[in-house]
């Protein structure tokens, strides 16, 4: 993205009626943008993931009957929140990769076909 950036504004800054032509890469810096964007919130989703994997963890009873650590219904609901927040978490950073994909098919077109 910073490299398409640079790029508008090598062609903007050569000559005016070119720079009208630098509105083609709207639509790759916007997916760009998306992925960027999706990126982060994967990232911030991942961990408030390992938060309830965490709580799940702290929520468990201990004792001393066999098997020693007991599951209680507050430790799974954390383990299985944690578990929805994972793959959510998945979703989103495979949705940042094909936006990414996509905004650079988008910039290769948009070269090849020279609309500059």
């Amino acid at each position: 993205m910073i490299a398409l950036l640079g790029f508008v504004g090598a062609i903007a800054g050569k000559d005016r009626k070119i720079f009208a032509s630098a509105d083609v890469f709207i639509p790759p810096m916007t997916t760009f943008g998306i992925g960027m964007l999706l990126a982060a919130a994967a990232t911030g989703l991942l961990y408030f993931t390992q938060i309830f994997f965490g709580a799940g963890l702290a929520k468990r009873r201990f004792d001393y009957d066999h098997p020693y650590v007991h599951v209680t219904p507050a430790s799974a609901r954390s383990f299985r929140f944690g578990y929805v927040l994972q793959v959510i978490t998945i979703m989103v950073s495979v949705g940042s990769f094909l936006t990414f994909a996509f905004g650079l098919w988008l910039s290769k077109a948009i070269v090849h076909s020279a609309q500059l």
